[in-house]
């Protein structure tokens, strides 16, 4: 059966006048499948309101105060009318208190000033905005605002702000009525479409004054233009002014608001009381409403601006001269500021949140909750400390307190097991291009890391292929060519490589495609892949493609431990032949010597026990991650075996020192003839007696490369 669909929410009206805003919100929510409204009451039989409401069809009823003044009859009446909503517009008189407490957060009201400034009983009409004038208020303007048990205290929902100028009282009050046929039934649909959420959240307030200096102008022609159909006052800096008056857009100069040029080759621009305190004046804050008026400063709800691009400068390689350049000051000051007083400012930080913004902008015409000013201030806060912490870091030469800040998060499917939330911080694109599949999971990430290290290792050799399980690789081997390389790296492990990460260091054609999607793997990075072999790897949906964009990885490796983190640089020694030391009669050949080298750039990557078997730069065995070197080399030597690969000939890597001579012993007995460890024991010559009284080779690489 299909679901009924939902009924339009009910509204209620109070007018004790003409009713040119009851009519207003009802020729607004006429043909709206939202809401509707279903009464009008007034308090008055004279009300234009009554007529208003038969030309347009809806019920209309005259309060007696006798059966309606306390409260209950009248909180009976909203009830038997079902009222989702009730709205004073124009209504003169004091809401009993039975029907605040049946309708609490649902019972607003609209006033002609900017409260709590010329609010209270007798504060209607006429009489608003001659009190405005004779306060000499530069603004005035409208506030819808939840009714409480008391005239015009309640929690505000919006306010927008009209410049008083020359206006008499009666121009005023045009104006004013104009702001309110334009905001109040808007207002009331984003009351209805947010149910449940607080009176602070939902303080609205529209942007009449927008302060924009940025570094970067791109993105910014399509939001200057919103605010210009807006009405909104711009004001701005140097380039960024002519930017926008090039545009044919009004602009006014900050250096004409302040009365100070530029100064300091352009250092100080907007660092003056008359920016700062429109920005961070409280506006419900009477003080600092007089404040402003008393020195003639604009209160400024939205913030404009950009970071100079001190991580590029950096990335560039220019002289440090260049780079403390481009350390900000008036921009950071400018993002904090405006979003330290979010509830009435808003703060757009980066050109990253430019679109979002700008749809905001046009659907909410230029109105935004205090919830949405708080989440760009959030924003802000993000990219001011990011901003600072790379300065730090490239100040201190990365010593020192540890400040780490990436720039973006992605939520991921679940951790390591389907109960463990997760997410990714950092920036993937820069990294690869993922052509084909499904989202990269927490343990998929883990493996890609794990495979993308062990390839820089064997980047510039032959054509190489890895498997990696569990961030271990399982199968690595180098061939002739791509497809030979594929087969020799898949017999090393195929039992393993089901349902691994595989990676290789050149680009996959149609036949190495074919030979991979033999057997069921995660995920495949290439340096690209061709348009064959993409029609073939992507015939399964949910293969991870992974086209690798940058060789160039961090130097540096983080991790959290008990209530801290460790920090060290990467084991980026690389094996290098000239440092090896033989250290029995026996000389490895110079392919076993290849192989070695092979062997200690795999054994980098394996957890500790750590014990790699290579031949003809194959890894043909590995014991991986054992409490005891004995069994890592026990389980190589036996995985080997299991493979049917005859060892004779092969190199026996081993990640760290040989305790004692039982791993020689058992090498030998297995029919490795060509040892390699990087020595270090008090009893290497243990190790050495036994390999040269036995005729075996044994190297000392003189490096350990231990992996937790």
């Amino acid at each position: 059966m299909t679901p009924a669909a939902p009924q339009p929410l009910r509204i209620v009206i109070l007018a004790s006048g003409n009713g040119t805003n009851a009519q207003c919100i009802a020729a607004y929510f006429r043909d709206s499948e939202l809401a509707r409204v279903v009464l009008v009451l007034t308090n008055n039989p004279r009300a234009g309101v009554l007529d208003r409401a038969k030309t347009l069809g809806i019920p209309a009823e005259v309060m007696s105060r006798n059966v309606y003044g306390d409260g209950t009859a009248l909180t009976a009446r909203l009830r038997a009318a079902e009222a989702d909503l009730v709205v004073l517009a124009g209504y003169l008189k004091l809401i009993p208190q039975a029907v605040v407490r049946a309708y609490t957060g649902r019972l607003i009201n609209i006033h002609p000033a900017l409260l709590p400034r010329h609010g209270g009983q007798g504060m209607y009409g006429e009489k608003v905005h001659a009190a405005v004038i004779a306060a000499g208020d530069r603004y005035s303007g409208i506030t819808i605002h939840h009714v409480t048990e008391a005239y015009d205290e309640g929690p505000p929902i919006l306010q927008t702000r009209l410049a008083v100028g020359d206006r008499t009282a009666k121009e005023l009050a045009q104006a004013v009525h104009a702001l309110e046929y334009r905001h109040f039934a808007p207002t009331i649909e984003y009351l209805l479409r947010h149910p449940g959420v607080s009176f602070m959240e939902l303080q609205m307030k529209k942007i009449e004054t927008a302060l924009i200096s940025v570094y970067h102008k791109d993105g910014l022609e399509d939001i200057a233009r919103e605010l210009d159909a807006l009405g909104v006052r711009i004001l701005s800096t140097g380039g960024t002014a002519k930017f926008i008056r090039d545009l044919g857009i009004a602009v006014d100069e900050v250096a004409d608001l302040t009365a100070y040029p530029s100064i300091l080759g352009g250092r100080v621009k907007t660092l003056h009381p008359k920016v700062f305190g429109g920005i961070l004046a409280r506006r419900e804050n009477e003080s600092d409403v007089a404040t402003l008026e008393e020195y003639e400063i604009p209160a400024i709800d939205l913030v404009i601006v950009d970071l100079y691009p001190f991580e590029d400068t950096v990335a560039s390689g220019a002289e440090e001269s260049a780079i403390i350049e481009k350390i900000d000051i008036g921009g950071i000051a400018l993002i904090r500021a405006a979003a330290k007083n979010f509830r009435d400012v808003l703060c757009l930080p980066s050109r990253e949140l430019y679109t979002e913004f700008r749809e905001l902008l046009v659907a909410q015409a230029g109105v935004f909750s205090q919830a949405q000013r708080k989440r760009f201030a959030a924003a802000a806060f993000d990219v001011s400390s990011h901003y600072d912490a790379h300065i730090y870091n490239y100040l201190s030469g990365g010593t020192g307190s540890l400040k780490i800040s990436e720039p973006t998060s992605r939520k991921l499917r679940y951790g390591e097991n389907p109960h463990q939330e997760a997410h990714f911080h950092g920036d993937l694109d820069t990294q690869f291009t993922q052509l084909h599949g499904k989202a990269l999971s927490y343990n998929n990430l883990l493996d890609v890391d794990a495979a993308l290290n062990l390839m820089a290792d064997l980047q510039a050799g032959p054509p190489t292929f890895a498997v990696f399980k569990h961030t271990n690789p399982c199968g690595v081997a180098t061939g002739k060519n791509p497809l030979q390389a594929w087969k020799r790296a898949l017999a090393g492990d195929p039992v393993s490589a089901f349902g691994g990460i595989i990676i290789g260091n050149g680009v996959v054609e149609a036949d190495v495609a074919e030979a991979i999607s033999e057997i069921f793997f995660e995920v495949l990075i290439a340096e690209d892949f061709s348009a064959g072999a993409l029609e073939i790897l992507q015939r399964k949906k949910k293969r991870i493609l992974l086209r690798q964009i940058s060789k160039k990885l961090p130097r540096l490796m983080l991790r959290s431990a008990v209530n801290g983190y460790l920090l060290q640089e990467k084991d980026l020694q690389e094996p290098d032949p000239a440092t090896y030391e033989a250290k029995t009669s026996r000389q490895a050949t110079e392919a076993q010597t290849l192989d070695i080298v092979f062997a200690e750039k795999i054994g980098k990557h394996l957890k500790s026990n750590a014990i790699a078997i290579v031949k003809d730069q194959q890894l043909i065995g590995s014991g991986i991650g054992q409490t005891s070197r004995v069994d890592a080399l026990n389980q190589a030597i036996a995985k080997a075996k299991a493979k049917g690969f005859d060892l004779s000939g092969s190199v026996l890597y081993s990640d760290a020192f040989f305790p004692f001579s039982d791993c020689a012993e058992l090498a030998h007995a297995a029919g490795i003839e060509v040892l390699a460890e990087p020595g270090g024991s008090i009893r290497d010559q243990d190790t050495i007696d036994y390999c040269e009284k036995h005729s075996l080779c044994l190297v000392f690489t003189n490096y350990r490369h231990f992996k937790h």
